[in-house]
């Protein structure tokens, strides 16, 4: 019963049961007092994974804190968090974020905290240029990795393209549920090249990965 009740799923679930569909968030980064607007049903995740345990930080050059004005491209920015934390430190930051259900939030947190060295995107990075299909499902992810029907359409746009436009990189961040296999693979290493440090979420065991 303890172990059930301590799950992180039911614990997402307790949270969005407790607030609206939107709940407003706090926080500090650098020498800046943030405000945000997250879905309900993600907050338990999205605080969990950017604002307590850090996982894109977890190693010492990673930290927001060290990136010393350089440009972070954030794929898969989801409603912001990553990118508020970021903007503090970084001279520029390039955000993507599909989902017609997220980027409203993603604008709008970033117009209220008047993010000016913030650019956002609604677009998928892919491995090609043109459309997909899309579902916000869970946390959001592309119809055609993930196995599901239905969706709608999305712009993409390829990692090459990102990188072309933005110039030397000094930390690109990616979680795109699965399509960062796709999304690498076809990216040359000449644009590659161009990228200081990468960290990604990625999928080892889903009916995404590669075989």
């Amino acid at each position: 019963m303890i172990a059930s009740i301590l799950n992180p799923w039911t614990i997402s679930r307790v949270c969005a049961g407790s607030f609206g569909a939107i709940t407003e968030t706090e926080f500090v980064s650098g020498n800046r007092r943030l405000t945000a607007s997250v879905h309900s049903e993600d907050l338990w995740i999205a605080i969990k994974d950017i604002l307590v345990y850090e996982e894109y930080e977890l190693m010492r050059p990673f930290r927001c804190a060290n990136l010393n004005g350089g440009l972070v491209v954030d794929i898969g920015a989801q409603v912001g968090l990553y990118s508020l934390k970021a903007a503090s430190f970084a001279g520029r930051v390039v955000s993507f974020e599909p989902s017609a259900r997220n980027f409203p939030l993603l604008k709008a947190n970033i117009r209220r905290n008047s993010l000016s060295n913030v650019g956002i995107h609604q677009q998928a990075v892919w491995s090609s240029r043109g459309n997909v299909k899309f579902t916000d499902r869970g946390s959001g992810y592309i119809s055609m990795v993930g196995g599901a029907e239905g969706g709608y359409e999305v712009q993409t746009i390829t990692l090459d393209d990102v990188i072309e436009k933005a110039g030397k990189v000094s930390l690109l961040k990616m979680d795109i549920e699965g399509a960062e296999y796709e999304v690498f693979s076809s990216c040359k290493k000449s644009s590659l090249d161009q990228v200081e440090k990468i960290v990604a979420e990625v999928h080892l065991h889903g009916p995404d990965h590669p075989r």
